[in-house]
């Protein structure tokens, strides 16, 4: 994959990639308290929050608090929910004034290119897998979105459609888009098999008790990472994922130092004074991190894992030259989530990393 081309790499490929992407000041934004799919230990349905918070709908607050955002100096958002592109008009309000940012869709309704955001689409397998996990198949995603640039496809890897990567990488080579990788993360509650549940619950939580749930093991773990070494060899340019990456976010010991409660203390995705996570009602969480549901004792879900491997690795690199492992993660995260195309990388390499 990247790291042959990268063997050479050196600091000074590091800072161009850093000019290249400038000081980004994020935030994370719910906008939609609906959803059209239901799917398996949904991060936003499979917890309690979402019933303490009524959705804002006067679209002139929403208009007015992205202003105060930007005015704060956020220049990048994270924006989810349960489906924000239900809420397409709360997006034009905040893409407007964030100029970067990146939708966390399941591709359903497509949201119109004057909303140029990166549109990450959930995945959850081929069309069998993906109706028998939240509900409906990959058929209007794939042509809300073929060769859509803003577009990649992200597949959550379960214990359930590990045997459909390939497929579902054929399906994504042939709609002329990109695919990268997630790993189901339970959220707190799905983790917790003596919880009670109530009626909500039941729509997310179908097969938490199966013989074969979909949480994964260490041994479908390492099978993942051989099924998408598979993809990549067939498609190799429509997989966007790096096996070192896979290897650190697959490790048996799990991630995260955690405190007494169970919470995360070195996770790149903590909330901080500028890094802040809002809810539909735009008050701001005073929960743990972007996803509060989430267990952290098992949590390796993309956005926090890059967030976390880019903070646990960044200062005893600096101190020597880049190495090509730390600096082919970064380029992959600049691709991912800024929406820098290979050809733009390499511009700002003087090389291309995907060939």
């Amino acid at each position: 994959m990247a790291s042959a081309a990268l063997t050479e790499t050196t600091g000074g490929d590091f800072a161009r990639l850093r000019r290249r992407i400038g000081r980004l000041v994020t935030s994370n934004y719910d906008i939609s308290d609906r959803c059209n799919l239901r799917c398996e230990g949904c991060l936003f349905f499979a917890g309690d929050d979402y019933k303490r918070y009524r959705p804002e709908t006067d679209l002139n607050r929403w208009r007015a608090f992205f202003r105060s955002e930007a005015e704060r100096g956020v220049n990048f958002g994270y924006f989810a929910g349960a489906e924000p592109s239900l809420e397409l008009e709360r997006l034009r309000a905040a893409h407007g004034v964030i100029p970067n940012g990146v939708v966390f869709s399941n591709g359903l309704v497509a949201i119109p290119r004057d909303v140029d955001y990166r549109i990450h689409i959930s995945l959850w397998g081929d069309d069998a897998a993906s109706v028998e996990l939240r509900g409906a198949g990959n058929r209007k995603a794939f042509a809300n979105y073929a060769g859509d640039p803003r577009a990649v496809f992200v597949f959550t890897i379960n214990a359930m459609n590990i045997d459909t990567i390939v497929p579902a990488t054929r399906a994504v080579a042939e709609a002329g888009s990109t695919i990268t990788f997630s790993l189901f993360s339970p959220t707190i509650k799905y983790a917790d098999s003596a919880k009670a549940l109530d009626a909500a619950d039941l729509r997310y939580f179908r097969h938490r008790d199966d013989a074969q749930s979909p949480v994964l093991s260490a041994a479908d773990m390492q099978r993942a990472g051989d099924r998408i070494e598979e993809a990549r060899q067939l498609h190799p340019a429509t997989v966007r994922y790096s096996p070192l990456y896979h290897s650190w976010i697959t490790r048996p010991e799990g991630l995260y130092d955690l405190d007494e409660a169970g919470v995360a203390t070195n996770c790149g995705n903590r909330l901080s004074g500028r890094h802040r996570h809002y809810n539909v009602d735009q008050s701001a969480t005073s929960a743990k991190c972007c996803s509060p549901n989430l267990d952290c004792r098992d949590c390796r879900a993309y956005a926090m894992g890059y967030a976390s491997y880019l903070k646990e690795n960044v200062s005893p690199r600096l101190r020597e030259a880049q190495s090509p492992e730390w600096l082919e993660v970064w380029t992959l995260w600049a691709e991912l989530f800024l929406g820098d195309s290979s050809v733009a990388v390499a511009a700002a390499l003087d090389r291309d990393p995907w060939r």
